[in-house]
């Protein structure tokens, strides 16, 4: 499956704002695409911006007919330079996103030194439940290896992933400049 064949397939969508009128307007574009299963959850992000950033900001995800309609659509609303839109891929490429449960502290922990490291591009922490806390780290492909000996483990579960172009820049470009080899 090619980057160009994903654009017509459905998918999951998911993308982050950091307001509530980016996070009405974001709902408002997927439901004019017929977007289904929305689902909405307050995040802490870690990225790194002239240093490490600490963001509180919301998470959207939602299944789309299409891709590119749902990517063209929010792209169009959207109030962050670079914004995050992304979808899952079966096939290998380039951009890779790692997810692990476990204790809120630890995960903190831990999100902020891959970011630190530049190991991940950005790194997103969610409670799940009063015990529970899930990290979902996004990185080159190329930069797993290097997560997994950071951590001393493999813990993370991988996906593969297909993004706006700006973001997946992003992603490589912040991860090249890794700390660690």
């Amino acid at each position: 499956m090619s980057a160009a064949s994903l654009s017509v397939l459905p998918c999951r969508v998911v993308t982050t704002v950091d307001s509530e009128e980016g996070e009405k307007a974001v709902l408002g574009a997927a439901k004019d695409i017929g977007a289904g299963q929305v689902k909405v959850e307050k995040i802490t992000s870690f990225y790194w911006w002239k240093g490490l950033q600490s963001d509180s900001e919301t998470r959207i995800s939602f299944d789309a007919k299409t891709f590119d309609a749902a990517m063209k659509a929010v792209q169009a609303v959207h109030s962050y330079d670079v914004p995050m839109i992304l979808c899952r891929r079966s096939e290998q490429g380039a951009h890779s996103m790692g997810t692990l449960r476990g204790d809120h502290g630890r995960l903190s922990q831990m999100g902020r030194s891959l970011v630190e490291k530049r190991l991940v591009a950005c790194a997103q922490l969610v409670d799940v439940d009063a015990e529970t806390s899930e990290l979902v780290v996004k990185t080159a492909t190329s930069k797993i290896g290097d997560v997994e000996r950071h951590l001393q483990a493999s813990p993370f579960e991988w996906n593969f992933f297909a993004a706006n172009e700006a973001y997946a820049k992003w992603v490589i470009d912040e991860t090249e400049t890794s700390t660690v080899q």
